[in-house]
């Protein structure tokens, strides 16, 4: 899959608590599937359902998995963030955003971030992360 914010870059695929989820390494965006939003429980359900916002102003952008332009939407969780969401496929969380959701709706993101530590640092897993 194509990354859709840098339009040319490869999306890296990422186990995270047995789901497959899709990161880009430039952008550090993530590509969730409806399908895989099991890794969070609870936490992004509202996201999915979140009415389209079409006044949000930002150019649309391309699903990763099949193409087709991309609604926006205001989380629910925390207004101030607009996601990119397919309805077919998922959601495209640009960098932080999904640590966002995650912090406002009570899910502790630590293990979330130290994930994306050890990933972004290329240093195998249980391997101390330095910020």
């Amino acid at each position: 899959m194509i990354c859709p914010v840098c339009r040319g870059e490869t999306l890296v695929t990422l186990e995270f608590r047995g789901s497959e989820l899709e990161f880009c390494p430039t952008c550090r965006g993530v590509w969730l599937g409806f399908d895989q939003r099991t890794a969070f429980g609870s936490s992004l359900d509202a996201v999915g359902s979140a009415p389209p916002d079409p006044t949000s102003g930002e150019r649309p952008r391309s699903c990763p998995q099949c193409g087709k332009r991309m609604e926006k939407l205001r989380s629910e969780v925390t207004t101030a963030i607009r996601l990119d969401r397919c309805a077919k496929h998922g959601i495209w969380f640009d960098n932080g955003e999904l640590r966002a959701i995650l912090e406002s709706t009570g899910h502790d993101a630590r293990s979330w971030v130290e994930f994306l530590r050890q990933v972004l640092s290329l240093r195998p897993e249980g391997e101390e992360v330095v910020p």
